[in-house]
Protein backbone atom coordinates (compact mmCIF):
# COMPACT_ATOMS: atom_id res chain seq x y z
CA UNK A 1 0.00 0.00 0.00
CA UNK A 2 1.33 3.43 -0.93
CA UNK A 3 1.60 6.03 1.81
CA UNK A 4 -0.48 9.14 1.32
CA UNK A 5 1.31 12.36 0.44
CA UNK A 6 1.23 14.78 3.35
CA UNK A 7 -0.99 17.72 2.55
CA UNK A 8 0.49 21.15 3.17
CA UNK A 9 -1.08 22.94 6.12
CA UNK A 10 -2.39 26.48 5.68
CA UNK A 11 -2.40 28.51 2.49
CA UNK A 12 0.18 29.54 -0.09
CA UNK A 13 0.97 33.24 -0.46
CA UNK A 14 1.78 34.02 -4.10
CA UNK A 15 3.68 37.19 -3.17
CA UNK A 16 6.20 35.85 -0.64
CA UNK A 17 6.01 32.23 -1.89
CA UNK A 18 5.45 30.79 1.57
CA UNK A 19 2.90 28.50 3.11
CA UNK A 20 1.40 30.21 6.13
CA UNK A 21 -1.21 29.37 8.73
CA UNK A 22 -4.83 30.21 8.00
CA UNK A 23 -4.70 32.96 10.64
CA UNK A 24 -2.12 34.83 8.54
CA UNK A 25 -4.72 35.46 5.82
CA UNK A 26 -7.64 37.87 5.96
CA UNK A 27 -11.10 37.00 4.62
CA UNK A 28 -10.37 37.84 0.97
CA UNK A 29 -6.71 36.92 1.33
CA UNK A 30 -7.54 33.20 1.25
CA UNK A 31 -8.99 33.32 -2.25
CA UNK A 32 -6.45 35.85 -3.56
CA UNK A 33 -3.56 33.90 -2.04
CA UNK A 34 -2.08 36.98 -0.37
CA UNK A 35 -1.19 36.98 3.34
CA UNK A 36 -1.85 39.94 5.65
CA UNK A 37 1.82 40.87 5.74
CA UNK A 38 2.09 41.06 1.96
CA UNK A 39 -1.21 42.93 1.60
CA UNK A 40 0.24 45.77 3.65
CA UNK A 41 3.19 46.21 1.26
CA UNK A 42 3.13 48.90 -1.45
CA UNK A 43 1.92 47.75 -4.87
CA UNK A 44 5.28 48.26 -6.59
CA UNK A 45 7.06 46.11 -3.97
CA UNK A 46 4.43 43.38 -4.34
CA UNK A 47 4.79 43.42 -8.13
CA UNK A 48 8.58 43.21 -7.83
CA UNK A 49 8.32 40.23 -5.47
CA UNK A 50 5.97 38.45 -7.90
CA UNK A 51 8.43 39.09 -10.75
CA UNK A 52 11.26 37.64 -8.63
CA UNK A 53 9.14 34.52 -8.06
CA UNK A 54 8.48 34.22 -11.81
CA UNK A 55 12.20 34.55 -12.56
CA UNK A 56 13.05 31.89 -9.98
CA UNK A 57 10.39 29.55 -11.35
CA UNK A 58 11.64 30.04 -14.93
CA UNK A 59 15.31 29.56 -14.05
CA UNK A 60 14.86 26.27 -12.26
CA UNK A 61 12.83 24.64 -15.04
CA UNK A 62 14.79 21.99 -16.82
CA UNK A 63 15.06 22.50 -19.73
CA UNK A 64 14.20 26.18 -20.03
CA UNK A 65 11.90 27.08 -22.91
CA UNK A 66 12.41 30.02 -25.26
CA UNK A 67 9.62 31.87 -23.43
CA UNK A 68 11.53 31.49 -20.16
CA UNK A 69 14.67 32.98 -21.72
CA UNK A 70 12.62 35.82 -23.22
CA UNK A 71 11.00 36.50 -19.84
CA UNK A 72 14.41 36.75 -18.17
CA UNK A 73 15.72 39.08 -20.88
CA UNK A 74 12.60 41.23 -20.74
CA UNK A 75 12.74 41.61 -16.96
CA UNK A 76 16.51 42.27 -17.03
CA UNK A 77 16.01 45.16 -19.49
CA UNK A 78 12.70 46.60 -18.35
CA UNK A 79 13.27 46.46 -14.58
CA UNK A 80 17.05 46.85 -14.40
CA UNK A 81 16.81 49.41 -11.58
CA UNK A 82 14.61 47.13 -9.45
CA UNK A 83 15.49 43.98 -7.54
CA UNK A 84 13.65 41.71 -9.98
CA UNK A 85 15.59 43.09 -12.95
CA UNK A 86 18.92 42.65 -11.22
CA UNK A 87 17.92 39.14 -10.16
CA UNK A 88 16.89 38.30 -13.74
CA UNK A 89 20.23 39.62 -15.05
CA UNK A 90 22.16 37.61 -12.47
CA UNK A 91 20.26 34.46 -13.43
CA UNK A 92 20.89 35.12 -17.14
CA UNK A 93 24.60 35.53 -16.45
CA UNK A 94 24.62 32.35 -14.37
CA UNK A 95 22.81 30.32 -17.05
CA UNK A 96 25.06 31.65 -19.82
CA UNK A 97 28.17 31.02 -17.76
CA UNK A 98 29.51 34.57 -17.88
CA UNK A 99 29.30 35.54 -14.25
CA UNK A 100 31.58 38.29 -13.07
CA UNK A 101 33.78 37.05 -10.25
CA UNK A 102 33.26 38.66 -6.87
CA UNK A 103 36.08 40.66 -5.30
CA UNK A 104 36.21 38.14 -2.45
CA UNK A 105 36.71 35.30 -4.92
CA UNK A 106 39.58 37.17 -6.60
CA UNK A 107 41.29 37.62 -3.22
CA UNK A 108 40.86 33.91 -2.52
CA UNK A 109 42.43 33.06 -5.88
CA UNK A 110 45.47 35.18 -5.05
CA UNK A 111 45.84 33.40 -1.70
CA UNK A 112 45.43 29.96 -3.25
CA UNK A 113 48.02 30.66 -5.96
CA UNK A 114 50.69 31.01 -3.30
CA UNK A 115 49.73 27.73 -1.61
CA UNK A 116 49.15 25.35 -4.52
CA UNK A 117 51.22 24.71 -7.60
CA UNK A 118 49.54 23.48 -10.75
CA UNK A 119 50.95 20.27 -12.18
CA UNK A 120 50.22 18.63 -15.51
CA UNK A 121 50.23 14.82 -15.54
CA UNK A 122 49.40 12.70 -18.61
CA UNK A 123 46.19 10.68 -18.23
CA UNK A 124 48.03 7.35 -18.74
CA UNK A 125 50.32 8.08 -15.77
CA UNK A 126 47.48 8.70 -13.29
CA UNK A 127 46.72 6.17 -10.59
CA UNK A 128 44.07 3.62 -11.53
CA UNK A 129 41.43 4.86 -9.05
CA UNK A 130 41.82 8.51 -10.13
CA UNK A 131 41.68 7.53 -13.81
CA UNK A 132 38.51 5.50 -13.13
CA UNK A 133 36.90 8.45 -11.29
CA UNK A 134 37.72 10.80 -14.17
CA UNK A 135 36.25 8.36 -16.71
CA UNK A 136 33.06 8.09 -14.63
CA UNK A 137 32.80 11.89 -14.31
CA UNK A 138 33.29 12.33 -18.05
CA UNK A 139 30.69 9.66 -18.85
CA UNK A 140 28.18 11.30 -16.48
CA UNK A 141 28.75 14.73 -18.04
CA UNK A 142 28.31 13.35 -21.56
CA UNK A 143 25.08 11.57 -20.55
CA UNK A 144 23.68 14.71 -18.89
CA UNK A 145 24.52 16.74 -21.99
CA UNK A 146 22.79 14.23 -24.29
CA UNK A 147 19.70 14.17 -22.07
CA UNK A 148 19.62 17.98 -21.83
CA UNK A 149 19.95 18.38 -25.64
CA UNK A 150 17.57 15.44 -26.24
CA UNK A 151 20.24 13.85 -28.45
CA UNK A 152 20.48 10.09 -28.84
CA UNK A 153 23.26 8.99 -31.22
CA UNK A 154 22.46 6.45 -33.90
CA UNK A 155 23.84 2.95 -33.44
CA UNK A 156 26.76 1.97 -35.66
CA UNK A 157 26.51 -1.26 -37.66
Amino acid sequence: MVAKKKKQQGHYCRICSEYKANEQFSGKGHSRHICKECRSLPDDVKADMVRCNEVERAVFKCPMSRQDWELLEKYAKKYKDKESGQFAQDMLDMKRGNQTPDEDMEEDDVLIEGIYEEETIPFAELEDDIRYQLEELLADNINEFMIHKNYIPEARN
